[in-house]
């Protein structure tokens, strides 16, 4: 089986930092396989620390589920899903991870501690993204109304939400309970609620002008 992401260019006047287009999409064996290779360097070289995170296991779920909704409709779909949906189940009571099969998440990613994190359908993440503990990426209604995006290298810290029709440029870093509800340039920080820019130049200069 094959984990088929949904990686598309972006459409006119869509913001910067969609994830590019894959080249080709992993299978099940090497997505899951990048996925403990990416933990395992943000632990520190360590393969114990890595199969011992708590992020792994729904993420693995998730690449399961990803790939059996990929199969021919029909009996062997049914049976791969059903076995999907329990473990989805369990993963969320125990460890307190959601994420959406249809969810579009790039290979690798990093959930780095359990609890609280949800992660709705249809949001898409790009490769090499890193979430903390309780974090929402999910949808939004009213002028925010669809879904995030969220470009590669992208670092969303502790208790941040960013709702709606947002795009997350590549690099950027959403500060600790931040509410995201704008687009944010590639490498920018993101704070504050309602979140605001820091670009690095920005920063660069306010903290010039604090030691002043």
């Amino acid at each position: 089986m094959t984990v088929e992401t949904q990686h598309t260019p972006a459409e006119p006047g869509e913001a910067r930092g969609a994830p590019a287009a894959p080249t080709a999409s992993p299978s099940l064996g090497q997505a899951i396989g990048a996925d403990v290779r990416f933990c395992r360097e943000l632990c520190g070289g360590s393969t114990y620390q890595a199969l011992a995170s708590y992020g792994l296991y729904p993420t693995v779920v998730y690449r399961f589920g990803r790939a059996a909704g990929r199969v021919r409709p029909g009996l062997l779909r049914w049976l791969l899903l059903v076995p999907y949906h329990l473990l989805r189940v369990l993963t969320e009571l125990a460890i307190g991870i959601s994420i959406a099969r249809t969810a579009d998440i790039g290979v690798p990613i990093m959930f780095h501690h359990h609890g609280g994190v949800f992660i709705a359908a249809g949001a898409r993440l790009g490769r090499r993204c890193q979430v903390y503990q309780g974090v929402t990426i999910g949808e939004s209604g009213g002028r925010l109304a669809g879904r995030p995006v969220l470009g590669d290298d992208v670092i969303v810290g502790a208790g941040a939400k960013i709702l709606g029709r947002v795009h997350i440029g590549t690099g950027a870093k959403i500060g600790a309970n931040a509410v995201v509800l704008s687009d944010v340039p590639d490498g920018a920080l993101a704070v504050g609620i309602p979140a605001t820019n820091r670009v690095p130049h920005q920063a660069d200069a306010d903290d010039n002008n604090r030691a002043r």
